[in-house]
């Protein structure tokens, strides 16, 4: 396939760094190699992440050599900026470099990465600088056409703490950064409705025109041998429940789910029938909880592991447990829910009922639940595990609606918003 257009786009992160944003933006990004376009990606450096984000080397080799990479080295203490700029900012009063470094050194790459006419620059955040490089290519080269995807709410996000006077003093700056964002792109990405909706509703009705919905989409060649559902439940095996992730105490967390299962436990209705396996980072707090609670043997928690092997472990429950935060309506789509439906097994989500989550798990034939409503969690608990004793499916599985998040499909919104830009000239 002859290759006919150039994405230049600027990600903090790509594997093998495990976090939604890069794992999103790299199968993206080959798959757009695989449609003929010429791909460079611009990072910083592996080392510019927190030690303590899990990386995961098999991932990374997946993705080598689907598209080209840059790393752009912005910290002051590695590669100091020349002595003018230096001298100019300390006169700015500006005594940290690092931010101004990453937004100027990624947008002077990527200028020079699009030259050709039929190229277009990719901003995506988290975190919300890389939005900042669209606005100085954008300053210094007017004519780039420019799509900002933001995938989650910036400052509409429900989980800043308006009690934290660190983030209620920078929200002003936030604010008037994101209108200068969506002013001034070409295009906008999002990944649910319901976040575009949040987000546009502060801004003109004719900026709605640049906003593109795209889903997060899964990679079924992660798992070439998988059969879809994988193998049948077998009598006398207790119903293997598996959530990977990390627990967030607080925002995002069993808590409600523990209740119900200490309820059902003491009325005789779940030991040796079901198990509960949490893999990821989860507060200490959250697993004595389940301890006090006289959940051990029911419910068991586990390290973070590797994102392949995640996915192998998540091929092989026979349900896969899904947790939101509570919220009037929830407006983000986990990347976890298409992890998920990638293997073919039945999703319950815990989950407001009206949002995207809950959206998706009613069109594509999974489950989801109030998490306040304790009454329907138990029902909906008994009636699982009875299916499941009786080898009897858990849910109907939509598969059709299913395959719409396999991301040769989602893609192709994305690309429509691509070469959209692009004809606008």
């Amino acid at each position: 396939m002859a290759v006919t257009k150039r994405i230049v786009a600027v990600t903090w992160t790509l594997p093998p760094i495990v976090l939604p944003r890069s794992i999103q933006v790299s199968r993206s990004m080959a798959e757009l190699t695989r449609r003929g376009w010429d791909v460079h990606v611009i990072t910083a450096p592996l080392d510019a992440n927190n030690p303590a984000i899990p990386h995961d080397e098999a991932l990374a080799d997946i993705y080598r050599g689907a598209y080209a990479q840059t790393e752009i080295e912005f910290r002051e203490g590695r590669q100091r900026s020349s002595t003018w700029r230096r001298f100019l900012r300390y006169h700015q009063e500006q005594r940290s470099f690092d931010d101004d470094n990453w937004i100027i050194r990624a947008a002077s790459a990527a200028r020079r990465l699009l030259r050709r006419k039929d190229s277009v620059f990719v901003s995506f955040a988290q975190p919300w600088i890389d939005h900042l490089v669209g606005l100085r290519l954008k300053r210094i080269r007017p004519s780039t056409r420019w799509v900002a995807h933001f995938s989650d709410p910036w400052v509409d996000s429900p989980y800043y703490d308006a009690n934290n006077p660190a983030q209620t003093a920078r929200m002003t700056l936030w604010r008037q950064q994101e209108r200068a964002v969506i002013k001034h792109a070409d295009a906008v990405v999002f990944v649910t409705a319901e976040t575009a909706d949040l987000v546009m509703r502060k801004y003109p009705a004719a900026w709605r025109s640049k906003v593109h919905v795209t889903p997060h989409g899964f990679d079924r060649r992660l798992m070439p041998n998988q059969p879809l559902g994988g193998e049948d439940p077998k009598a006398g095996r207790p119903l293997r429940v598996i959530y990977t992730g990390n627990i967030y105490e607080g925002r995002r967390e069993p808590v409600p789910l523990f209740t119900v299962l200490r309820d059902m436990d003491r009325d005789g209705e779940l030991r040796g029938r079901v198990h509960f396996d949490f893999y990821g980072n989860s507060p200490v707090a959250t697993a004595r909880q389940a301890s006090d609670m006289g959940l051990d043997g029911i419910v068991s928690f586990h390290s973070s592991v590797g994102y392949l092997e995640s996915l192998q472990l998540i091929a092989k429950a026979d349900l896969l447990l899904l947790l939101d935060a509570n919220a009037d309506v929830n407006v983000f789509l986990p990347s976890k829910i298409v992890d998920y439906m990638m293997t073919g097994k039945p999703i319950l989500g815990l989950t407001p009922p009206v949002g995207a989550s809950a959206s998706v798990l009613r069109k594509t034939g999974n489950l989801y639940l109030d998490p306040n409503d304790k009454a329907t969690m138990r029902t909906t608990l008994k009636a699982l595990i009875e299916a499941h004793h009786r080898s009897e499916p858990l849910c109907q599985l939509r598969m059709d609606a299913v395959e719409a998040f396999d991301i040769r499909r989602t893609t192709d919104s994305f690309e429509a918003a691509l070469s959209g830009v692009i004809r606008k000239g």
